[in-house]
């Protein structure tokens, strides 16, 4: 069951992006990047193309072999951040961006903006103590950002999601959206495992967004070249599914908070 916990949706991804990126960097009749864009599809989701089809499909674990532009790196590198409750999560921006750092007592995570305040990349985990799923915490992060935009109108180009039971009394269910909001663009996942036994919810967020004219070069500037760098970051020795104040890893039963 731990091994079905261990990454995020998120880091799922990233690993996918590693393989591809082999995949299509062992082509040396590739087109140029440029000609790639243009020509992408989704696998999954008929109203997207070019890169924001190739991110939706990234982000919903379908294998892809044709990431142009070789590994995802910063271009314009900037400063670092590293969070103060958990090193591992640490990663260096482009430059005319800030990290904030979002904690607490079951709360590791961390939001990147650039100067102007429109474009974000979003990493957290945390445990709710409640019951609560994937599209409801998606829900939950789409309203606040268009709280954030003034409330425009919006709409949703690609949903997808999905539920498994990991064991007796524990549920894990995944959501994916894809949304225009007034000028902007926002690709949310949600990834919930819950448990009403312990009446609590683990979970794990990854959200982007930037003005949809700007999109696509922050997917390739900035969103992919952050992830990957977040590429071996283990969510178990994050996780504290019982909240006994023992990360999940480390615990003899971490689904029962009376023992450690």
């Amino acid at each position: 069951m731990k091994q079905l916990q261990r990454h995020t949706t998120w880091q799922r991804m990233i690993c996918i992006v590693a393989v591809c990126l082999l995949l299509s960097c062992s082509k040396r009749d590739n087109p140029s990047p440029e000609a790639q864009l243009a020509n992408m599809t989704s696998q999954l989701c008929p109203n997207v193309r070019g890169v924001q089809a190739l991110y939706w499909d990234l982000n919903n674990g379908v294998l892809r072999g044709d990431i142009p532009g070789g590994l995802p790196t910063i271009k314009n590198p900037g400063g670092y951040f590293i969070h103060s409750g958990y090193p591992a999560l640490g990663f260096q921006m482009p430059q005319g961006y800030q990290a904030f750092e979002l904690s607490g007592s079951s709360t590791i995570g961390v939001n990147v903006l650039r100067n102007d305040n429109n474009v974000l990349w979003r990493y957290v985990t945390t445990t709710f103590f409640g019951l609560t799923n994937a599209e409801q915490v998606v829900q939950s992060e789409v309203n606040q950002m268009l709280a954030n935009l003034g409330n425009p109108q919006f709409t949703i180009v690609c949903s997808n999601g999905s539920a498994q039971q990991l064991a007796p009394g524990m549920q894990s269910t995944v959501a994916t959206r894809l949304v225009r909001a007034g000028d902007f663009t926002a690709l949310v996942v949600a990834n919930v495992n819950a448990s009403p036994d312990l009446g609590s919810s683990f979970v794990g967020i990854q959200m982007t967004m930037a003005p949809t004219a700007e999109y696509d070069a922050m997917v390739l500037e900035t969103f992919l070249p952050i992830g990957y760098q977040l590429l071996f970051i283990d969510r178990e020795s994050v996780q504290d599914s019982d909240n006994d104040g023992v990360p999940d890893d480390r615990d003899r039963a971490p689904f029962n908070p009376n023992i450690q």
